[in-house]
């Protein structure tokens, strides 16, 4: 009896620790969610891409959201084409530049790498 409980159990545990593949539709959330915690463990910063063609302003920003700091926007100085695309959610790392403000609402940085980011 103790025999095929212990199997029983036995099955049951090398049955639950199945490969994921085989598991329901519905883990999206799971896998944005793990992608979010991979990129923010190595260092990058989730934004978005924000243009303006207001006078006096820059024309990309990438919008951050910092817990303590709540939103603010970052001016990428080298910025490539194809990441300058309106509400394009990514993956940032930047260094600060001591440099002079380009607008009012962003300071200048280099970005480091960017990727885009699933949503």
């Amino acid at each position: 009896m103790i025999f095929k409980t212990t199997l029983a159990l036995f099955s049951v545990f090398i049955i639950s620790c199945g490969p994921m593949q085989n598991q329901p539709a519905g883990n999206e959330n799971n896998s944005s969610e793990m992608e979010a915690k991979k990129m923010i463990a190595e260092g990058y910063l989730a934004g978005k891409i924000i243009y303006s063609n207001l006078k006096d302003d820059c024309e990309y920003t990438i919008q951050l959201e910092s817990g303590e700091r709540g939103i603010y926007y970052v001016d990428p100085v080298n910025l490539k084409e194809k990441f300058k695309q309106e509400n394009q959610a990514v993956w940032v790392k930047y260094n600060g530049l001591r440099q002079m403000n380009r607008c009012n609402k962003a300071i200048p940085v280099e970005v480091t790498s960017i990727v885009n980011r699933t949503e």
